[in-house]
C-alpha cells in the first residue's frame, strides 16, 4: 500500500488525512511522514489501514492503482476446490479483521466431506493461533459431531428449524452455503451491512438456543 494509493483511497472515500487518522488510530504526524517517504509503518499500523480500507470496499491494484468495489460484491464458488478456497478466505479475513464469527445450520460432517479431515485440522490449528475472534456455531439438536470445539462454542437448533442451507458470517463477509450429495455451492457477499445483519439474527437465535451436551 503506497502513499499514492492511500491518497487515492481517501479521495474515493471523500475523507481527509485527519479523518483517516481518527478512524484508524494512527497519528496525523505519522501519516504525513509516511506520505512523504520519511517513515515505514509497522505491521500493526499497516494492518489497521488495510482493515479500514477493505471494510470500506477499497481495492488496491498494480502500478499504484486504487478502486472501489460495488456495494455488494458476490463471489460464487463450487465443489471441493471452491469450498477449500472459501475456508482459506475465512482464515485470511479473520486474520486481518478478527471479530465475531457466527455459523448457523451446520452439519460439520460436510466440512470433512468437502475439505478432508487433514485440511480441516490444518485450518483449525491456524485459526487457533490468531486469538482475535470469537466463534459461535448452531448445530442440529442431539448432534454430537464437534470438530471445532477447540476454537468455537456450540448450541443446538431444534430439528424443525434445521436444514442443509448454512450461513457463515465472518469479518465483513457473509457466506451462504448449500450442500447436497454431489455438490456444494457457496455465495460470498462482501458487505459489512449484510454480515452484521445476519449476526444480529444469529445472536437472537443463539440467546434462545440450548447449550450442547458435554463433549
Amino acid at each position: 500500500m503506497s502513499p499514492e494509493q492511500i491518497r487515492g483511497a481517501c479521495g474515493l472515500l471523500g475523507i481527509t488525512q485527519k479523518d483517516l487518522s481518527e478512524k484508524v488510530g494512527i497519528t496525523r504526524a505519522n501519516l504525513r511522514k509516511y506520505d512523504q517517504g520519511e517513515l515505514e509503518f509497522t505491521t500493526k499500523s499497516m494492518d489497521k489501514l488495510t482493515a479500514f480500507f477493505e471494510n470500506n470496499r477499497i481495492v488496491f491494484l498494480e502500478n499504484n492503482g486504487v478502486s472501489i468495489k460495488p456495494l455488494e460484491d458476490i463471489q460464487k464458488l463450487y465443489g471441493r476446490h471452491g469450498f477449500i478456497a472459501f475456508m482459506n478466505d475465512v482464515y485470511e479475513v479473520t486474520k486481518r479483521q478478527g471479530g465475531e464469527i457466527c455459523v448457523s445450520n451446520v452439519d460439520e460432517r460436510n466440512w470433512i466431506k468437502w475439505m478432508t479431515e487433514p485440511l480441516y485440522e490444518k485450518h483449525s490449528k491456524m485459526m487457533s493461533k490468531l486469538g482475535n475472534f470469537t466463534f459461535k456455531i448452531l448445530i442440529e439438536h442431539s448432534d454430537t459431531f464437534f470438530i471445532a470445539s477447540d476454537i468455537a462454542e456450540y448450541r443446538y437448533v431444534l430439528p424443525e428449524y434445521f436444514n442443509d442451507q448454512s450461513f457463515y458470517a465472518y469479518g465483513n463477509k457473509l457466506a451462504l452455503i448449500a450442500f447436497d450429495d454431489n455438490d456444494v455451492r457457496i455465495n460470498i457477499i462482501e458487505s459489512d451491512g449484510w454480515s452484521q445483519s445476519f449476526r444480529k439474527l444469529f445472536n437472537l437465535a443463539w440467546d434462545n438456543s440450548p447449550a450442547t451436551e458435554s463433549m
